[in-house]
């Protein structure tokens, strides 16, 4: 019993990216991934987008308009700050939008610094 998954599993489907390039048309169609995933629930996505690491959600802020706004939200930011610093969930700075992304992108970019300073001070050694 075919159940319509045999053209996934096809030689020409696995060509690699050339072969998976997507269109607008594609996106407009009411049977293909990227029209689905734009349908789910902003509240069910930001769920999916507190799993990703940092890197993953500056990423898929490119992917369309829609992610990137919610991947800006100040509530998926302020998890990865307690989550990758320890910071206090009382923690409070000053309220303003985009707060708890510039305070992670400050303290990564620290943490990045004082690593290249331990290597290169291991490296004299």
């Amino acid at each position: 019993m075919d159940i319509g998954f045999s053209s996934f599993f096809t030689p020409a489907a696995l060509d690699g990216p050339a072969s998976q390039a997507k269109t607008l048309q594609d996106v407009n169609n009411p049977h293909s991934f990227e029209s689905q995933i734009y349908r789910l629930p902003n509240e069910l996505l930001y769920r999916i987008f507190s799993y990703l690491k940092p890197i993953d959600l500056t990423k898929i802020q490119q992917c369309s308009q829609h992610f990137k706004c919610l991947a800006d939200d100040d509530f998926l930011w302020k998890g990865l700050l307690e989550k990758w610093f320890s910071v206090p969930p009382l923690k409070t700075l000053k309220q303003e939008e985009g707060m708890w992304k510039r305070e992670f992108v400050r303290l990564y970019s620290e943490r990045a610094a004082f690593a290249k300073f331990l290597v290169a001070a291991r490296a004299e050694d």
